[in-house]
């Protein structure tokens, strides 16, 4: 396939890009700042926030995985607000008017709110797709707006397919685990989740090609937890009103991620 890579030189873009020409596909790699060049990857330098500069980058390409955006509120709330909507929107609608029929979109667990948040609200665990969303900051809203704008394209354009994936923090499993043994409490708004990187830029190359129904949230975090407590014990500590719902024996992960097992090969 002919791939093109929103965010490709970030921390995870590179990771998606090295394993998309891993597999033979051919990448436009876009982004603020030149990726480096390859014999599959063409680096090209855009703002995605500009609908027309990204229009004209999609002819012949098969699919698009969009990974643009501010990590978290820190440049400020309208920036952020402003750049992560407006980039998902232009992407979103380009490619479906440029013909493109899959898309894997970048969203996050706070997209129901979370790290961000003052007082993080759950309604039970594990967590799926069909939790409500309680964002109150700007970067978490923006990816509530980005899976809300999916469903819009798909609406408009039936034959386009869009993968919005929940990530937790993208980072290896001793690194999360050094950090919330630092302060457990502090990772509680997140859940203690976290998504390993290579697994990251695996599912996202799958999304492509996974058996998606029009415009799906799949939450793609780790199996297990990576706190050194269990599971329940940290729900009875931290969340003593939130209902249990399903298994979280041992360090089970807080985030059902079913879904993405079983239609993207999602493993961790």
């Amino acid at each position: 396939m002919r791939i093109m890579i929103t965010g490709a030189a970030g921390r995870l873009g590179r990771r998606v890009v090295d394993t998309a020409t891993a597999a033979g596909h051919t990448v436009i790699a876009c982004d603020r700042e030149l990726v480096e060049a390859g014999p599959l990857v063409q680096p090209v330098i855009a703002d995605v926030t500009d609908y027309d500069a990204v229009r004209g980058l999609l002819d012949g390409v098969d699919a698009v995985i969009h990974l643009a955006a501010w990590a978290g509120p820190q440049p400020g709330w309208p920036r952020t607000h402003h750049d992560n909507v407006s980039s998902s929107y232009s992407v979103l609608l380009a490619a479906a008017e440029a013909g493109v029929t899959r898309v894997c979109a970048a969203s996050s667990v706070n997209a129901i709110g979370g790290i961000y948040s003052r007082q993080p609200r759950f309604d039970y665990f594990p967590i799926d797709a069909s939790h409500p969303t309680y964002a109150e900051d700007p970067y978490s809203l923006s990816k509530w707006i980005l899976e809300e704008q999916a469903r819009s394209i798909v609406r408009r354009f039936p034959s386009v397919s869009v993968a919005s994936l929940r990530f937790s923090a993208i980072m290896e499993r001793e690194a999360r685990v050094a950090h919330i043994r630092r302060n457990e409490a502090a990772a509680a708004p997140d859940l203690w989740g976290y998504s390993p990187p290579d697994a990251c830029a695996a599912v996202c190359l799958a999304a492509l090609t996974g058996e998606v129904r029009g415009a799906e949230v799949f939450y793609v975090v780790a199996d297990r937890t990576a706190s050194e407590v269990p599971s329940e014990e940290l729900a009875r500590r931290y969340f003593p009103d939130t209902p249990i719902r399903g298994d979280l024996s041992g360090q089970r992960g807080f985030y059902d991620c079913s879904p993405a097992r079983g239609r993207l090969d999602w493993t961790s």
